[in-house]
C-alpha cells in the first residue's frame, strides 16, 4: 500500500480522449482498477495483460460480478507484456501504471507498443524514475532487491520518443512526495489492527521502508513521472 502512488484513475484518464468502442491495452493491469474504471466510464473495451497469475485471477474474480455489457468488455491475460504479439494498429490506447520499472529492455518494450498503436493513438504512461542525485547505496540495494531497472525522466522519454512517439513527460516528484506523505501518515495509526492480523515485525519495516522512500524523494535520488505519447 505504500508503494504505489494512488492518484485516481479519472485524474489520468481524462488526458486520454476516451470515447465508447475504442479499444484500449493496460500493461501490467494488476488485479483491474483502472480497466474497470475506463470501461464503466467512458464504454472502451479494455484488455489487460499482467505477469502476476495472482492479480489476474483476482481481476478475473471481480469481473464475474459485473453486468453482462461491461464484463464482455473487459478481457485479462497473464503473461510478460514482452512476449505477446497483438498485431499492428491494434489498440486506440495504451495505459501503464507504475509497471514499467521491472522491465529492463525497455526499447523492445515501447518499439512494441508503438506498433500496436493505431496512428495518432495515445500512449499514457506513469512509472519510477531515477532523480538528478547520486544514488546512494541503500537506494541502489532497494532497487536491486526490488529488481527495478529505473532510468532518469530525461533517458526514459528518450527511449519513448526514438520508439516513434511524439512525447511530452512530466516530473510528478512533488505529487509522489505528498502521496507517500499522506499514505504513512494514515497508516501509522493503523499500527495495532496491522499487528494483531499481520505482525509488528511487518508494520516496522513497512514504515522502515515508506520512511526510506521518502528521504530518497526528497534527495532527489527518486521520482516519478508521466510520460503522454502520440503515433504520429
Amino acid at each position: 500500500m505504500l508503494l504505489e502512488p494512488m492518484f485516481p484513475p479519472q485524474e489520468f484518464c481524462r488526458q486520454l480522449g476516451l470515447r465508447p468502442g475504442q479499444r484500449v491495452l493496460d500493461v501490467g493491469c494488476g488485479s483491474g482498477g483502472s480497466a474497470f474504471f475506463m470501461s464503466r466510464l467512458y464504454g472502451v473495451h479494455v484488455h489487460g495483460v499482467d505477469i502476476s497469475s495472482n492479480m489476474i485471477d483476482l481481476a478475473v474474480q471481480r469481473q464475474t460480478h459485473l453486468r453482462r455489457a461491461q464484463r464482455k468488455r473487459l478481457q485479462f491475460e497473464m503473461r510478460d507484456i514482452l512476449d505477446a504479439d497483438y498485431g499492428d494498429c491494434s489498440f486506440d490506447v495504451i495505459y501503464s501504471r507504475n509497471s514499467v520499472l521491472h522491465i529492463t529492455n525497455k526499447e523492445e518494450l515501447f518499439a512494441k507498443l508503438y506498433r500496436w498503436l493505431k496512428p495518432s493513438g495515445t500512449l499514457f504512461v506513469t512509472d519510477y524514475c531515477l532523480g538528478p542525485a547520486p544514488t546512494s547505496r541503500p537506494f541502489a540495494d532497494y532497487m536491486a532487491k526490488s529488481s527495478m531497472s529505473l532510468v532518469t525522466v530525461r533517458d526514459y522519454g528518450r527511449v519513448v520518443t526514438r520508439a516513434g512517439f511524439s512525447l511530452i513527460a512530466r516530473d510528478l516528484g512533488n505529487e509522489f512526495d505528498r502521496i507517500q506523505q499522506n499514505e504513512l501518515d494514515a497508516f501509522i495509526p493503523t499500527q495495532e489492527a496491522f499487528a494483531q492480523e499481520y505482525s509488528q515485525e511487518e508494520f516496522e519495516g513497512m514504515v522502515t521502508v515508506a520512511t526510506n522512500k521518502l528521504t530518497w524523494i526528497r534527495t532527489r535520488q527518486l521520482t516519478w513521472a508521466s510520460f503522454v505519447g502520440r503515433k504520429l
